[in-house]
């Protein structure tokens, strides 16, 4: 099994709902708490597995300020706010072949709440989330299938996008509010897609454009292979980034940056806020510090040698840890756009 993950995160805008903003406190926990619980429910029913099979759902609620944090169920409670809610929505293994090459893909969900009572209309976020992690046959086959997984999937973007608004309106009724007849979708979507790199061109490039601070045009003047490998990887993942993109662009090679957002790990990234039907399209190759350079070839033989486990994978991989924090960054960056523009 490859220790290297792909991950593609689509953030769905919602409307943000009145029923959430006028409760407060344990009222309000335990209603988002219902909500996301028939949110799940009606987002499994589609799989090969049973609901009762998954993993618990898990609520994140964030207080105003530095007040301490919040437990579901505290008598304490009553009368809290938030700055937000955010429930993690699990999902389960599902074995997908993608080009003769096996993966096992996982979908999950985030619904990322502004409940503020004084915030106007912020929007909910749905993050329907698809990762992967392929079972190659040869190093050279995975390398090959990385952009070919986010084809795959962006065969099934719309398909599931239809899915998440689903959920996400029943989910609403099931809380006895009739909101969710008025309940409208926006039609920009967020977008993130990382995949896990940690070849030595790649690490080139991040230390090129982070630590030398070299824009792009001199990048391609460089007599340099392993940075003009690193760029290729790069364009090759990225120009798949897309649904029917053509090319260069769903890729802004021109518009090149590091993000670090995370400990330890490091992202080169292309960010265009002006793609048809996205308000936001990151797309990059993630990497830990440290990985990489002169030690490829030893990893590569710790490879073979110690197969790791799915869930070894899913917790040491840079590109899914980073894409949580960019996903967080865009959700506090649109707020911050609808609070500045707001009459």
């Amino acid at each position: 099994m490859s220790k290297h993950l792909t991950i593609i995160r689509i953030g769905i805008l919602a409307s943000g709902p009145e029923y959430f903003r006028q409760t407060t406190g344990s009222e309000l926990l335990s209603a988002f708490y219902e909500q996301a619980y028939h949110f799940s429910h009606l987002f499994n029913e589609s799989r090969p597995f049973l609901p009762d099979d998954l993993p618990p759902i898990e609520i994140f609620p964030t207080p105003f300020g530095n007040e301490e944090e919040i437990t579901l169920g505290g008598q304490d409670n009553d009368g809290q706010n938030f700055e937000s809610l955010v429930a993690s929505i699990p999902g389960r293994d599902v074995p997908v072949s993608v080009d003769g090459v096996d993966w096992v893909m996982r979908r999950s969900a985030l619904i990322h709440l502004t409940a503020a009572v004084d915030r106007l209309a912020a929007p909910t976020i749905i993050w329907m989330s698809i990762e992967g992690i392929p079972n190659p046959k040869s190093s050279e086959l995975f390398q090959d299938t990385k952009a070919q997984f986010v084809d795959f999937v962006n065969k099934h973007e719309r398909e599931n996008i239809r899915l998440a608004q689903r959920c996400y309106r029943d989910s609403m009724s099931s809380l006895g509010t009739k909101e969710a007849k008025h309940l409208k979708f926006e039609s920009g979507l967020i977008k993130i897609a990382l995949t896990d790199n940690r070849t030595r061109p790649v690490a080139s490039l991040v230390d090129a454009v982070y630590f030398d601070k070299v824009a792009f045009p001199q990048l391609t003047e460089m007599n340099n292979k392993l940075l003009r490998e690193g760029l290729c990887a790069l364009e090759d993942f990225a120009s798949h980034a897309a649904p029917n993109g053509n090319g260069q662009q769903s890729y802004n090679p021109e518009n090149l940056s590091v993000e670090s957002a995370a400990p330890d790990i490091k992202a080169i990234v292309s960010k265009r806020l002006d793609f048809p039907n996205y308000t936001s399209l990151i797309v990059g190759l993630a990497r830990r510090t440290g990985d990489g350079g002169g030690y490829q070839e030893v990893l590569e033989e710790l490879d073979r040698e110690y197969p790791a486990s799915l869930d070894d994978i899913r917790a040491g991989s840079p590109a899914r840890r980073l894409s949580e924090q960019l996903a967080l960054s865009e959700a506090r960056l649109l707020d911050q756009r609808r609070l500045r523009f707001a009459p």
